[in-house]
Formats: C-alpha cells, sequence, structure tokens
C-alpha cells in the first residue's frame, strides 16, 4: 500500500497498461516471425521412372495438384499428411507415397507408380493395364506404351493372366523368348504369339504357340518341355511356324 500511494495509481496504472502493449507487440513479432518461418515455400516431388512406358503416366504438375498445398500460404504445421496421402492414392497410377516435412519450409513427396505387366483386352475392346496382382487399374494410352504382352479375351482374365505370367516368368526365357500376344480361347485353348532369337544370325524370328488346353490345366511337366523345345531353337538357330502343346503331353513343331 506504502508503494502504491508513492508511486501514485494513475501511474501504476499507466506502467502495466504499457507492459501489457509491449507484451502483445513481442508476442505478435514472435507469432509472426514463427508463422513467416515455418511457411511452406517449396514442394519437392520425387516419381519413379517406369522402364515398361515412355513417359511417367502422372506428370510432376499433375501430382502437385493433387496434394492441393499452395507455397507461400500453408504452413508446415497445418499440413496432415494421413489426408495428402489419401489425396493421392486416389489416382489409379500411383501405388506407394512417401511425405516428409522437411523444416523449415520443404514438403518432400516421393511417389511409387504401379508397373504394368501386361496389357488386357476384354469383349469391350478397350485395353487395360495389369498389375502384378492381376488387377485391371487404368486405360491404355498408345502413345505412351513401351512394350508390353497383350492378353485378349472374352471374361474377366485378369487372375487367368497373371497365372500364365507366373508360370511363364518360372521359364526364366526373358533373354531369349518375348510374348508378344496371348489369346484366351472360348474352346478353353490358349493362342500365343511370341519371337525368339535365333544364336547363329542374332536375329528375331515369331511363332505361333498353341496350347490345347487352359493355362490352369497345364501341367509343370510340360512347362518344362516347352522351355526345353524353345531353348533348342534358339540355340540351333531353328526358325519354326507353329508349336503346338497338346494334353497328351507332346510338343510338336511346324518348320
Amino acid at each position: 500500500m506504502i508503494f502504491i500511494k508513492k508511486i501514485g495509481i494513475k501511474k501504476l496504472f499507466s506502467i502495466i497498461f504499457s507492459f501489457l502493449v509491449l507484451s502483445s507487440v513481442v508476442f505478435g513479432v514472435i507469432s509472426s516471425t514463427k508463422a513467416s518461418l515455418f511457411t511452406i515455400m517449396s514442394v519437392e516431388v520425387k516419381v519413379d521412372i517406369l522402364p515398361e512406358l515412355i513417359d511417367p503416366p502422372v506428370s510432376e504438375e499433375e501430382i502437385k495438384k493433387l496434394i492441393d498445398i499452395t507455397p507461400g500460404a500453408d504452413g508446415m504445421f497445418q499440413v496432415d499428411l494421413l489426408q495428402t496421402k489419401r489425396r493421392l492414392m486416389t489416382h489409379p497410377w500411383i501405388d506407394r507415397v512417401k511425405i516428409e516435412k522437411r523444416f523449415p519450409q520443404t514438403l518432400y513427396v516421393n511417389v511409387k507408380f504401379k508397373s504394368p505387366i501386361a496389357l488386357i483386352q476384354n469383349k469391350d475392346n478397350q485395353l487395360y493395364y495389369i498389375d502384378k496382382k492381376g488387377k485391371v487399374f487404368d486405360t491404355v494410352d498408345l502413345q505412351s506404351v513401351a512394350s508390353l504382352p497383350v492378353f485378349i479375351g472374352e471374361n474377366d482374365i485378369g487372375n487367368t493372366t497373371q497365372n500364365f505370367l507366373k508360370k511363364w516368368d518360372e521359364l526364366k526365357l526373358n533373354q531369349r523368348v518375348e510374348l508378344a500376344s496371348v489369346r484366351f480361347l472360348s474352346s478353353g485353348e490358349t493362342r500365343v504369339i511370341l519371337s525368339y532369337f535365333l544364336n547363329k544370325s542374332k536375329r528375331k524370328v515369331q511363332s505361333i504357340l498353341h496350347f490345347s488346353q487352359g493355362v490352369d490345366e497345364i501341367k509343370t511337366e510340360q512347362w518344362r518341355q516347352l522351355k526345353d523345345v524353345l531353348v533348342y531353337l534358339s540355340r540351333r538357330s531353328l526358325a519354326v511356324k507353329k508349336i503346338w502343346l497338346s494334353d497328351y503331353k507332346k510338343i510338336v513343331v511346324k518348320t
């Protein structure tokens, strides 16, 4: 009370008011500085390059639109990484996403695309991409496709295609034989157009491979016999027009 009397009540209020004003100014400056310091100024996007395609399936501009963040306006602490990831995953080509906040002002986004293993043509005559899981995920842009085999069938052939490619990959013929197209016939038979390298001339020749049964009915032993025949033809530089694989475990070739 003695202290208050000495300096006066008005003067005391003036001191308190000045302190509050100064505190507000200092707090505002600090808040403003922090807000400016942690404002996103850059969005860095890294994407995979798929050898199966000529151009990336999703451009950097498209990815930034899906991210939906404005550099210079949105703050680092305002960005919900989970929601941003969910927006990116809505695109049919995007398989995995990694997002990092790189303080103080950069958002880093790493996008991995689905890797198509083949093209599928169903009864609607439209071409679609199929992934390693046998899932159809997008229509084909013929201008961007590099080299993928085409699978043709009247019904849903996703699983059948996946099974065929699994068996084919197990043969390990990629260095010698290339698939061009596979047609699953309504009769249950399978017709394949392929090409293989002739060792002596180093050129490729095309041949038709005919399975008299469906893919799921072909035995492991028959697949092994087919591999032996294709390797033999390649090594001996023998060009044949047709190869028949029958359900009697016989393989017939026609030059």
